[in-house]
């Protein structure tokens, strides 16, 4: 449905592909399971503005299936790939407003 539609998002058939991804891998389908979570990093990345928020559990769960199928090689270059977005995910933290406000009252 998401082939045939041209108006889908990427990010749309990638977030489809990373839960089809997963559901194969909690069925044991792990061959089906690395090649569904490998469409969806090559969409996002062929994208380019995939959020690391999105992009770190796909490479997280694309590693452990990776490594699940015997493909360590592969699989530690995709947790070099997560180390690497480890710094962008920190600096998009949403920092609530009360943590910002001093102890000091207005007027004092």
């Amino acid at each position: 449905m998401f082939q045939a539609s041209r108006d889908t998002p990427d990010l749309d058939y990638v977030k489809l592909l990373s839960n089809s991804g997963v559901l194969h891998a909690h069925l044991g389908a792990w061959h089906d399971a690395a090649e569904d979570l490998s469409q969806a990093v090559v969409i996002a990345e062929r994208a380019g503005t995939t959020p690391p928020g999105i992009m770190w559990p796909i490479l997280t769960n694309y590693a452990h299936v990776l490594r699940k199928n015997h493909r360590r090689r592969e699989a530690r270059e995709v947790e070099q790939r997560i180390k690497a977005l480890q710094p962008l995910l920190r600096s998009n933290q949403i920092i609530d407003v009360a943590d910002l406000l001093s102890d000091s009252k207005p007027g004092s």
